[in-house]
């Protein structure tokens, strides 16, 4: 059995995050938008997709009463799931939508959160 190189498969820094210079979404992205019909207008899909490659901190229910927290980029937004990108530990971390309770966009970035929210903002 051949074993994989890991980094051969890395996602790209760029590769879901909104354009800085003209607010254009490219492939993934802009394939979520076509994908999500009228009745999505309004939803936490619209509202995440619209704030790819900002901090944010989103909370998660697992099952009934244990909140599991988690912190980092908003990278790429599915129909089900959403991707987190850690710049501190360069790391990917896919979670599911439908376990969010609460997503806080964090504000008042320090400049290296503003130097990672601008690279992942480059098309």
């Amino acid at each position: 059995m051949a074993e994989t190189n890991m980094n051969s498969q890395r996602l790209p820094i760029n590769g879901g995050a909104q354009s800085a210079q003209n607010g254009s979404i490219n492939g993934n992205q802009q394939n979520l938008n076509e994908t999500i019909d009228a009745s999505y207008n309004g939803s936490i899909q619209q509202m995440l997709a619209g704030n790819t490659g900002y901090r944010v901190v989103v909370d998660f229910l697992v099952g009934s009463t244990n909140i599991v927290r988690k912190e980092g980029i908003l990278y790429l937004v599915g129909l089900s799931y959403i991707v987190l990108y850690d710049d501190r530990a360069d790391t990917y971390t896919l979670c599911n939508l439908y376990s969010i309770e609460f997503v806080t966009f964090l504000a008042g970035a320090s400049s290296s959160q503003s130097a990672a929210r601008t690279a992942l903002k480059r098309v």
